[in-house]
């Protein structure tokens, strides 16, 4: 077996080739050493494929979350000023972009430059994303292209406890199936009502009368690990509401304590983490903690206008930004 590439190959002189060719994008050669034989992708994957009944399973335990319609909502439920305070959200900026998104299936247009200072030597305290947001020229090659190869790509996610990869059984197959990490409120019920999973919610607000940002996040991980030391499947952080006196812990910084706490109590694979986003002004945020969490509600979004005019062009907008983001955070 010689294999050689555009570098070069070696000279085999008079011996006799029995079979040449080249391994082609995805292909994969597997030589059994006792045998002396050479298996080629085909053979590798039927061979991988028959040796349990994968499609079997599927069918008997994996359930796929269908779309729900959305309900019409023709009014604002409260001013922007007051429903939007917990999230650190202006009107003047949320409202153009939700409109170019629902009207356009695009996001808004920006200056190309950002004079804005990073944020640990910032004046002002920035939101916890800015943080994480990548600036000019630190970003690297990403790992594919969204654009070219966005047949190959796929933002659909699983939900529900996950099983040992050391063994394979039809328990495996037990997870919950969204075709993508942006649902809308009743999606969400749908998940609490007819998924099959336990599911429990637990709000990310504080009062700051009453407890500081460290104890409030403190509590959420004692909750959320009591939560599936119970059985929960799904946990849904319910980010916050129209309430003043209630104060939002980030959500990366909710998402990534809880996630860490149950790593920690060795008992990470027994729940997926659910956001329901306030945000949903840009899309950027829901590819931060991608590795994370599994999918995020934008309920500022879905308040905010008609939602029979948001939902298709928001949606477009928002999976065609997942899809462009997602590789630059990898």
């Amino acid at each position: 077996m010689v294999a050689g590439s555009e570098v070069g190959m070696i000279d085999l002189g008079d011996r006799s080739i029995i079979k040449k060719g080249r391994l082609g994008p995805g292909d994969t050669l597997a030589i059994d050493l006792d045998t002396g034989s050479i298996r080629e992708t085909g053979e590798i994957l039927d061979a991988l494929a028959s040796r349990f009944p994968y499609g079997k399973w599927l069918n008997g335990f994996l359930v796929t979350h269908r779309l729900q319609p959305v309900t019409l909502r023709l009014h604002h439920t409260a001013p922007y000023s007051h429903s939007r305070s917990p999230l650190a959200i202006r009107p003047r900026k949320l409202i153009p972009m939700l409109a170019t998104m629902a009207r356009n299936a695009a996001e808004l247009t920006f200056s190309m430059g950002d004079d804005t200072p990073l944020p640990p030597l910032a004046e002002k305290p920035p939101l916890l994303f800015r943080y994480f947001k990548q600036r000019f020229s630190q970003i690297t090659n990403p790992s594919i292209d969204p654009i070219r190869e966005k047949m190959v790509m796929s933002l659909a996610m699983h939900l529900g406890p996950r099983r040992s990869f050391l063994s394979q059984t039809a328990d495996h197959a037990r997870r919950y199936c969204i075709p993508s990490p942006l649902l809308f409120e009743g999606d969400i019920r749908e998940i609490e009502t007819g998924s099959g999973f336990a599911t429990v919610r637990i709000p990310i607000t504080y009062s700051r009368d009453n407890e500081n940002l460290a104890a409030a996040v403190s509590l959420l991980c004692r909750t959320a690990l009591e939560a599936v030391d119970k059985g929960a499947e799904i946990i849904i952080l319910n980010g916050p509401r129209a309430l003043d006196e209630l104060v939002a812990i980030p959500s990366l910084l909710a998402v990534s304590a809880v996630f860490l706490e149950l790593i920690r109590k060795e008992c990470g694979h027994c729940a997926s983490i659910y956001y329901r986003d306030g945000r949903g002004a840009r899309c950027p945020p829901y590819c931060l903690s991608d590795q994370l969490r599994s999918c995020s509600s934008p309920s500022v979004a879905y308040n905010s206008y008609d939602c029979r005019a948001l939902q298709p062009g928001y949606c477009r907008t928002s999976i065609r930004c997942c899809r462009e983001q997602l590789p630059k955070s990898c």
